[in-house]
């Protein structure tokens, strides 16, 4: 059965792995697990039996204070192995991220102290960021301008201004202006809203 992540987050990253140095290009051959092709349809059968590397049962612990990338409200949610719809595409698939409204050249901010380990034009997500936040943590900031304003080993403190945002991710280009964001823990995507301040996650405003 196919699995039915996309080339989204982290992953969309691999691509470009070859023209990485060495340590970048291990960042992102460890992304490639939540990889993966669209489903074409959202019926229970097609889903069932698809949960994966996305899932968010475990909520884990984080010693580590975030602050929200951008002021903006959620226009997608963070979708665990849950399959949406997506615009863009045409099709059902997850969704490994949290969509912020912003207008096009807000500022994105660092959610939290870090290194920046990638700073690479996707495709998929557009111009990214990643900082890694040690303690296998890590941030992705897509869909930003086509020049981010860091440089990979760049260490940044909480509230830097990273980027701007952009139009440039194209597997979300329909939508409104917004900043893709992913928290990672462990190697494995959770819900952003279970970290930021003063945001209520899919799960309990169900």
């Amino acid at each position: 059965k196919k699995d039915p992540k996309q080339e989204s987050g982290m992953a969309a990253a691999d691509a470009t792995s070859s023209a990485k140095p060495a340590a970048t290009a291990t960042a992102t051959a460890e992304a490639k697990t939540t990889a993966g092709e669209a489903v074409p349809s959202a019926s229970a059968d097609a889903a069932e039996g698809t949960a994966g590397e996305t899932a968010d049962e475990d909520v884990p612990e984080i010693d580590l204070a975030f602050m929200k990338p951008v002021e903006g409200n959620v226009t997608k949610a963070f979708s665990g192995d849950a399959l949406i719809y997506s615009e863009t595409m045409q099709d059902w698939r997850v969704h490994e991220g949290l969509d912020l409204a912003a207008e096009n050249d807000t500022e994105v901010k660092a959610a939290a102290d870090g290194k920046v380990e990638m700073v690479v034009n996707s495709g998929m997500l557009g111009a990214m960021v990643v900082i890694d936040h040690g303690n296998n943590v890590k941030t992705l900031y897509g869909n930003l301008s086509e020049t981010p304003m860091v440089q990979e080993g760049q260490e940044v403190k909480m509230g830097d201004v990273i980027g701007k945002i952009g139009s440039t991710a194209t597997l979300e280009i329909v939508e409104t202006p917004h900043l893709h964001f992913e928290i990672t823990v462990n190697e494995k995507t959770v819900d952003p809203t279970r970290y930021l301040p003063d945001m209520q996650s899919a799960e309990d405003a169900a």
